[in-house]
């Protein structure tokens, strides 16, 4: 049966330092994760259900070097810098430990590859299809998303070291393997992980005829907001790090993913769903 996982990962944002603008270099693995408020080209479902491209902002994680615009800070976790990432290629720090990003939301496609699946591997490791992992962070002493992954049905074990692209069923780009697959050769290259691609608004899992799709809550025009609260009979918000698991029907999975929705775009954000 599916699981509902609450996710938690770190809730700061990189230090900018002083300068107005600039690059923020690669995230070492001497520090956390970190949230980055993110500026791209993508598709998103609007509040009456209509799709659309544009130019969205939302909270994701991207470790890799960004370029950064700081604008007005309204509170302690509001965003503090628009970024904005590179092109096709990256280049990884000669010196340290760079950090693998996770879960990858960019080139139209959900993945998630590696975060905590050694220390929780039981569960990690051993997702079924329709399982929904909800990422996001304690803030104020509640839940909030960046992001929601609906596990689709294509899943496999690798390791850094033997990566190779050459035979999966769907393609992945050179911007993936350098923030993802790359950093992990240098933390763990011989440790085993579980690779899932999440459920795309052009791939949908169907429950009771209803489609289901991973997403990212955003906003257009590079509107700053903060990362929206959410509650469910299986978030825990005293949680301040791991996961929760939960079994769920296929029924309860459908009735939470609507309920994430529902909550979303009730906080005036719509569902950023193919980022580019």
């Amino acid at each position: 049966m599916p699981q509902f996982i609450q996710f938690i990962h770190p809730a700061p944002q990189p230090r900018y330092g002083r300068r107005n603008s600039g690059i923020i270099p690669w995230n070492l693995t001497l520090n956390p994760h970190k949230r980055k408020f993110i500026s791209n080209n993508g598709h998103y479902i609007t509040t009456t259900n209509q799709i659309n491209s544009g130019n969205i902002t939302f909270w994701g994680e991207w470790e890799p070097e960004s370029n950064f615009t700081k604008i007005p800070v309204t509170t302690r976790h509001s965003p503090i810098a628009i970024n904005t990432i590179p092109g096709t290629t990256l280049t990884l720090p000669f010196l340290g430990t760079p950090h693998s990003t996770d879960p990858y939301v960019f080139d139209n496609s959900f993945y998630y590859t590696n975060c905590k699946q050694t220390k929780f591997c039981n569960i990690l490791k051993s997702l079924p299809p329709k399982s929904i992992i909800v990422f996001g962070s304690k803030i104020n002493g509640c839940f909030c998303l960046d992001t929601l992954m609906v596990i689709q049905g294509s899943s496999f074990q690798f390791t850094p070291t033997t990566f190779s692209r050459t035979n999966l069923p769907f393609s992945i780009s050179n911007k993936f393997i350098d923030s993802v697959i790359t950093p992990l050769t240098r933390v763990s290259p011989n440790q085993q992980f579980c690779f899932y691609s999440g459920a795309t608004y052009n791939n949908p899992l169907i429950i009771n005829n209803t489609p289901i799709y991973s997403f990212v809550p955003y906003t257009t025009g590079r509107r700053p907001f903060d990362r929206p609260i959410i509650n469910s009979k299986y978030i825990n918000h005293c949680l301040a790090m791991g996961i929760k698991s939960s079994i769920l029907s296929n029924r309860q999975i459908l009735n939470e993913w609507q309920n994430i929705v529902d909550q979303v775009q009730r906080n005036n954000l719509n569902l950023g769903v193919l980022i580019n």
